[in-house]
């Protein structure tokens, strides 16, 4: 019992006699290492694996929107950016938003991607 964690059989004597007796499953044991799957070194959306491929350094979303060639800011903002911030393959340089000094450049997850 010690061995596996668990604690020692409890043995309760009342109207009935009981006893407690602690089971190890495997399953219920810790995974030290996590697992790393296909999708944490490879974005899924076409359109983020084609914003880190240009990404270099830190670069403003015009100069994203100009380099990939697209025109629609809207689309690009929720197709591209948002995908890839929420995705955490890329990061912003200012803490707000909307700053006008916004760009954005590759998170440590988007460099290994990129190298893929």
């Amino acid at each position: 019992m010690v061995e596996h964690g668990l604690p020692e059989p409890e043995f309760i004597q009342e109207q009935d006699f009981r006893i407690v007796i602690y089971r190890y499953t495997p399953q219920a044991a810790v995974q030290v290492t996590p697992q790393v799957t296909e999708q944490d070194k490879v974005p899924e959306s076409t359109a983020v694996k084609n914003l880190i491929k240009v990404l270099e350094g830190e670069m403003s979303r015009d100069e994203l929107q100009e380099t990939l060639q697209l025109k629609d800011r809207e689309y690009f903002r929720t197709a591209y950016i948002n995908e890839a911030l929420n995705g955490g393959w890329i990061e912003m340089t200012e803490v707000e938003p909307n700053h006008p000094n916004q760009k954005y450049r590759l998170t440590e997850k988007g460099i290994n991607a990129k190298q893929e």
